[in-house]
């Protein structure tokens, strides 16, 4: 009798152990994701986006292609113009876009001072090599690099100045 009830309590531990272990399986499964196509889902999302949302999201892309302008005018036209009445998203697009560029403008008046500094030297060994002086660069490669430091920094009307000296 005792053998009997070993028996029967190893079949009941048997069939729970089996039902637990095909229920985890099965939550496993079904709560695991389906892969689709990621830009299918993407279509979809933005699809399913309200004006405003697709506004910033727009926008947003827009400033990951480096095209800050048209993210600003997308933004303005779609919420206004006034930062002080927008939301917490278009403005802090709107944030990075001015970040952007006080960060251009340092960068501009940075390489302007970079260039002036780099044209004088050009001026000087200019001034050398007009005189007579025996101490004037004869290294032809001292001026070309000269040359090339200051063409490295200018615009496309400042190349054609120098080109034209």
């Amino acid at each position: 009798m005792q053998k009997k009830i070993y028996k029967l309590r190893n079949s009941i531990y048997l069939v729970l152990i089996t039902i637990t272990t095909f229920s985890v399986v099965a939550f496993a499964l079904a709560s695991r994701p389906v892969p689709i196509d990621s830009n299918e889902a993407l279509l979809e999302i933005t699809n399913a986006l309200s004006t405003n949302d697709r506004a910033i999201y727009d926008a947003a892309e827009l400033i990951c292609k480096s095209d800050f302008d048209s993210a600003q005018a997308l933004i303005e036209k779609t919420f206004g113009d006034d930062p002080n009445e927008l939301e917490a998203e278009p403005r802090e697009l709107l944030d990075i876009i001015k970040d952007y560029k006080q960060i251009e403008q340092e960068r501009k008046v940075v390489k302007d001072d970079a260039y002036e500094e780099r044209l004088s030297k050009l001026d000087e060994f200019e001034l050398l090599t007009d005189s007579n002086d025996p101490n004037a660069p004869n290294d032809i490669t001292i001026v070309l690099s000269a040359i090339a430091d200051v063409t490295e920094l200018a615009t496309e009307q400042q190349k054609q100045q120098l080109l034209s000296r």
